[in-house]
């Protein structure tokens, strides 16, 4: 049972922390709220907690243009028994309780800001490692197939050759030319180190084992197409399905664009 004694402890930390009534949502202004918001309902008239003073809760109480500006005093027994919507904001993010005993432990051992952290840095984590997969899965595709299409009987491409296929004519002309050489380079030796490269001079050759990945990443780009071939026209089936549903029930009615009454042989 939650007392009395411990209602009013917090309701103190409600009013010392309490927020402007204007709240900024947004922008730094908004990131820098920190506080909480009391109302009370009681038997079904709301009531925007202000202070307390000894055993008496001070409250405001909606006018008639549903504005909080009437002032009321009730009692702690009062308070105690009305339902408790507690909003606490937490820069751009608010956790809402519906009861003290829920308040009293999110002050005690933080499990909504814990739990709100944790889900946004899994997302953070998830969203990177997907990015990153699909980022060194293209660059790990293109600099094979580009080592391999400048492959030639008399010569094979060095990593000058890759940069110029992959950047363009005029890459040496931008800032970061030699940073993006400088990848470009780390790609090819690791492909090297994997295998699918081999070294030859200062040049660079696909192997047998960089054929297959090649292969292998181009079978599952014609099965990702397929299968999205496969949803759109399981999608389209699936609106021609529902039109027809709705004619053969006759929710939808198409005016008759050409009526034969008789045939020209009969």
């Amino acid at each position: 049972m939650f007392s009395s004694d411990r209602l009013k402890h917090w309701l103190s930390v409600a009013e010392l922390r309490a927020v402007p009534d204007v709240i900024p949502r947004s922008g730094p202004a908004g990131a820098a709220v920190r506080g909480v918001s009391v109302m009370l309902v009681l038997d079904g008239e709301q009531l925007q907690f202000r202070r307390i003073e000894g055993e008496s809760v001070f409250c405001l109480g909606l006018d008639d243009d549903e504005h909080f500006s009437v002032e009321c005093c009730i009692s702690v027994y009062d308070a105690w028994r009305a339902e408790p919507i507690i909003t606490e904001y937490w820069g751009l993010v608010s956790f809402t309780f519906d009861n003290w005993p829920s308040y009293e432990r999110e002050q005690l051992f933080r499990w909504e800001r814990v739990k709100f952290v944790a889900r946004r840095i899994r997302r953070s984590v998830r969203n990177r490692v997907a990015a990153f997969r699909k980022q060194v899965a293209v660059e790990r595709y293109a600099v094979l197939n580009t080592v391999k299409s400048l492959k030639t009987d008399v010569r094979v491409p060095h990593s000058l050759d890759v940069a110029g296929s992959l950047l363009g004519n005029d890459w040496t002309d931008k800032l970061d030319a030699f940073d993006r050489l400088d990848q470009i380079e780390v790609m090819l030796d690791a492909l090297v180190d994997l295998g699918e490269l081999r070294k030859n001079g200062i040049g660079y050759e696909v192997t047998g084992k960089g054929i297959a990945a090649l292969s292998q990443y181009e079978e599952e780009e014609r099965k990702h197409r397929e299968s999205m071939s496969l949803q759109k026209g399981i999608r389209w089936l699936t609106v021609v399905m529902a039109v027809a549903a709705l004619l053969q029930a006759r929710v939808v009615k198409f005016p008759e664009l050409w009526t034969i009454n008789a045939w020209p042989w009969n």
